[in-house]
């Protein structure tokens, strides 16, 4: 069930971005701090919440992206493709390499067991700079599991948008890179910061799974966890 609870938000630390507009970086690393800001949540959802590290390091090009990140549990890496729909969790824990491979429609059922809604969005006119990017201000209106969050989100239209539905940084309303935002699953919130971005160029091969690692499904993984 832990390990379970802990791909859950593998995947749900790895969703989406909308598109932006005018001249951008459209290649590079993007580097986030993970924190816990205080808040509620079940044993276990805190459990998990907390095994995703401190750290997580994005690597963009073209239509690929991948998300690396060190937890207590291995390291975690999430490659997307938005031009075939696929992403791929890759997992290297207690002696396994598994590629859990997910598709555009195991990403939707994915969203509706997390279950946090749609939420309002307030875009403002309060900017500020953050790692020398121009960034504009929303607050975020979110209800989950009968309780209302709100957050702030700070985002840039001056780096293109990660590619693909599985990438990190999509809130649903905002059209623009995020560069600081905030999710709440089930009562715990988590906060992404950029830390660093870096225009340097990225391999085709950062965006492939590697021959050691073993490919399984959504129900395979899920099979296998009973």
């Amino acid at each position: 069930m832990k390990r379970l609870l802990f791909v859950t938000f593998a995947v749900f630390l790895s969703v989406n971005l909308l598109s932006a507009q005018g001249k951008q970086l459209k290649e590079g690393k993007v580097t986030y701090a993970i924190s816990l800001p205080d808040s509620g949540g079940d044993e276990s959802t805190m459990m998990a919440a907390s095994m995703m590290g401190k750290e997580q390091v994005i690597y963009f090009k073209d239509s690929n992206s991948r998300a690396e990140s060190k937890t207590s549990m291995g390291d975690v890496v999430v490659i997307s493709n938005a031009k075939t729909g696929e992403t791929y969790t890759l997992m290297n824990m207690m002696g396994q390499k598994i590629a859990l491979k997910l598709t555009d429609e195991d990403m939707s059922a994915m969203k509706e067991m997390i279950n946090t809604g749609k939420p309002d969005i307030k875009i403002t006119n309060e900017k500020k700079k953050i790692c020398g990017y121009k960034c504009t201000k929303a607050i975020i209106t979110l209800k989950s599991e009968g309780k209302t969050f709100t957050s702030d989100a700070w985002f840039t239209d001056e780096i293109a948008s990660l590619p693909g539905s599985s990438v990190q940084n999509k809130i649903e309303g905002i059209n623009g890179f995020m560069m600081e935002f905030s999710t709440t699953n089930k009562g715990v919130t988590m906060k992404m910061t950029c830390t660093a971005v870096e225009a340097t160029p990225v391999s085709d091969d950062m965006f492939k799974v590697p021959d050691d690692y073993t490919v399984k499904s959504m129900s395979d993984m899920m099979g296998g966890m009973k």
